[in-house]
């Protein structure tokens, strides 16, 4: 039975890690060898030691073929599982570049960066008309 204490985002990690890794069916050294990187390297990083690196949870998301910001999502959720269900159907991943392309095509991103995902600036309201409501603000 799973204990009631709250969990680190890095044991959260860690978790979503191997169940993703065993969801796919591969060993520690496959996993360490698609993302480049020495086993004893990978074995540290599966098992959420250090700090938490983006980086890497976006090349173990391509060497496993699963969703790097369902990975991401899942430590803020509170759920490993969360990352594995989206694992297949990249749900995150398909929801980022949807939500990307709309900031663009409205020309509306925060700091007018590409692929800004923070929330559209808000124009001023003007109000047509003379002195009673709907005067201009």
């Amino acid at each position: 039975m799973e204990s009631d204490r709250p969990r680190s985002q890095n044991e959260i990690l860690a978790a979503a890690l191997r169940l993703i890794r065993l969801h796919r069916r591969m060993k520690p050294a496959e996993v360490a060898d698609a993302m480049g990187m020495a086993k004893r390297s990978y074995e540290h990083f599966e098992a959420g030691k250090g700090k938490i690196n983006l980086e890497r949870i976006h090349r173990f998301a391509e060497a496993t073929d699963s969703d790097p910001y369902a990975i991401i999502d899942c430590m803020a959720l509170g759920s490993p599982e969360f990352a594995v269900r989206c694992a297949d159907n990249k749900a995150m991943l398909a929801l980022r570049v949807v939500t990307q392309a709309r900031s663009r095509r409205s020309g509306r991103g925060a700091s007018g960066g590409e692929g800004s995902m923070a929330p559209p600036q808000r124009r001023p309201l003007v109000r047509r008309g003379g002195g009673g409501p709907g005067t201009s603000v």
